[in-house]
């Protein structure tokens, strides 16, 4: 049977919206996603391109950059490059380098995809902050960071990072000067546990993190990442409000299964493997 008037006439409505969605679609993804990040996301997260990834410092992310930044690890850190942790960082990154390749070209389909340049590195951060509210609403790949960087940091792996784990880290591993690096732990260290009211264990570390990728302004303690950014009100002590029914749990001083948790069960896991 023909279809009817009016049954043409809603095919032919239906066909025009889903133009409109497409092209919509198409203006969106045209825009460059950089411009949702403030100023200083743009600073901060051009800062964590060079120090932390462009290993080799030609101006791009590479397959080789991730090689070398796992050789500054074994050599921070002292792991043997068999051993558990040594090999589950390096597949972490092997994962990482493949998420980091399909989410910085997802916006541009004619880049050179054996490498990320600063603009698509910024598109791609710019595209996953918008409606962000935790690292909860990244993606896990993304989650996984900051749980890498806590397991690097804990030498003595007793679950939560000390204040000369980090001047360990901002002197030898970020290359803060030595004449600045006990001050600069000083405050950061304060700011990231709340005055000294909690231990720097690896859900708080997230939540700095997340502050890092999330703060528009100088606010919070996600400044003190990589000990590189200084604020007027840097003195100013800072506390960490949390609901009063369970403190702890806000925090993440109780949950059991944490990032840098499994990533320390799988470590031990593959030292068995050897």
């Amino acid at each position: 049977m023909a279809p009817s008037k009016a049954q043409k006439e809603y095919e032919a409505f239906r066909q025009q919206t889903l133009v409109a969605m497409k092209q919509e679609r198409a203006d969106s993804d045209a825009i460059p996603k950089k411009l949702y990040l403030s100023d200083l996301q743009i600073e901060k997260l051009s800062k964590y391109f060079d120090l932390w990834f462009d290993n080799d410092h030609d101006g791009v992310i590479t397959k080789k950059d991730f090689d070398i930044l796992n050789e500054r690890i074994l050599k921070y850190t002292g792991w043997k490059p068999q051993s558990g942790h040594a090999r589950v960082v390096a597949e972490m990154h092997n994962s990482f380098w493949s998420c980091l390749m399909d989410a910085a070209h997802r916006y541009d389909f004619f880049r050179e995809k054996s490498e990320v340049d600063l603009d698509a590195w910024l598109d791609m951060w710019g595209g996953m902050v918008v409606g962000a509210m935790s690292m909860r609403n990244f993606p896990y790949w993304v989650q996984l960071l900051p749980a890498v960087m806590f397991l690097i940091i804990d030498r003595d792996e007793d679950g939560h990072i000390g204040k000369e784990e980090l001047k360990r880290y901002y002197k030898e591993f970020m290359g803060v000067e030595a004449d600045k690096v006990d001050k600069l732990t000083d405050v950061a260290y304060s700011r990231m546990t709340g005055n000294g009211d909690f231990h720097l264990n690896n859900d708080l570390y997230s939540m700095v993190f997340a502050n890092f990728l999330l703060g528009r302004t100088f606010a919070g303690p996600g400044q003190y990442i990589f000990g590189i950014f200084k604020t007027t009100n840097e003195d100013q002590p800072m506390r960490i409000i949390v609901p009063e029914d369970d403190p702890e749990e806000a925090v993440g001083l109780a949950r059991k299964k944490s990032r840098a948790h499994f990533l320390i069960q799988q470590a031990k896991r593959a030292d068995y493997d050897e």
